[in-house]
């Protein structure tokens, strides 16, 4: 399980949710918590791109959905096969990067990365309608036509609780009760707070001050646990996962959440 390799003939797919809600304004690091989300999600669609490139051509080796929701409900910002959103991008924007120098030392090398979605925060959390969207996504167009293909994978992004707890909760296993022929649908969840509380990276149980924080007890409940084959891609990722570990951080920090969407991104690379 949770072996097959992502090809063009059995392509995966890859599913971002990210919370727009109002508190996503608020500051995140050196920025806003809309921002650093928006960015990280145009790093990781950039990044899958350029690994299924071959020579001039890029390859449909998957496809990306992803969701906004917030004031308009859940809603698609840019979906399809890479070579779809490869065309697609908004704008391009400089980016400070620094990349090894062959000399065991780093260098400055900006990156000019595609922007495909905008940071946005209006309205209140409804992530039930957003895993609803995935779902659907998944269900009717997905799994029938690439049932051997590596699970779909789902990372949702939020700072908050969702706007109805056990809608959200029921939505959240109706996603997960899917799978392909190689394993179940994986639901990674990461919630970022920009405060100095202890943060939470892929439990295999809550803490007592977890179990007494209803967010941090909901999205520990509703997150995937990580299989043991992609533990391997968790440390390169610079995770540290224990056996039993649920694909959930809570109070993430911008290092902590980029970990977890290079990691989740991992396999459609």
């Amino acid at each position: 399980m949770y072996d097959m390799l992502i090809q063009t003939a059995y392509p995966g797919l890859l599913v971002i949710l990210i919370d727009q809600s109002t508190s996503m304004g608020e500051p995140y690091g050196a920025g806003r918590k809309m921002d650093f989300a928006a960015l990280a999600v145009n790093r990781c669609i950039y990044e899958i791109i350029e690994s299924c490139k071959s020579g001039d051509e890029t390859k449909n080796r998957c496809q990306i959905g992803v969701y906004g929701y917030g004031l308009n409900g859940a809603e698609l910002l840019i979906g399809g096969w890479v070579s779809e959103i490869e065309t697609r991008a908004l704008r391009v924007q400089t980016i400070p990067r620094k990349v090894p120098d062959h000399a065991g030392g780093l260098v400055d090398a900006p990156l000019q990365l595609p922007i495909y979605i905008e940071p946005k925060a209006n309205g209140s959390t409804p992530m039930d309608k957003a895993f609803d969207e995935a779902r659907n996504l998944i269900e009717t167009t997905w799994l029938s036509r690439y049932p051997d293909s590596f699970p779909p994978i789902v990372i949702n992004i939020t700072d908050g609780a969702p706007d109805d707890v056990t809608q959200a909760t029921q939505a959240a296993q109706r996603l997960t009760a899917l799978g392909s022929n190689n394993g179940k649908l994986l639901l990674f969840n990461a919630h970022i707070s920009d405060s100095n509380a202890a943060e939470l990276s892929l439990p295999s149980f809550l803490p007592s001050w977890g179990e007494q924080d209803a967010t941090a007890r909901f999205l520990y409940q509703i997150s995937s646990e990580i299989p043991q084959e992609m533990f391997p891609r968790a440390v390169q990722a610079g995770l540290n996962p224990s056996s039993g570990a649920k694909g959930c951080l809570y109070r993430a920090g911008a290092e902590l959440l980029t970990k977890l969407i290079v990691f989740g991104s991992n396999p459609m690379r």
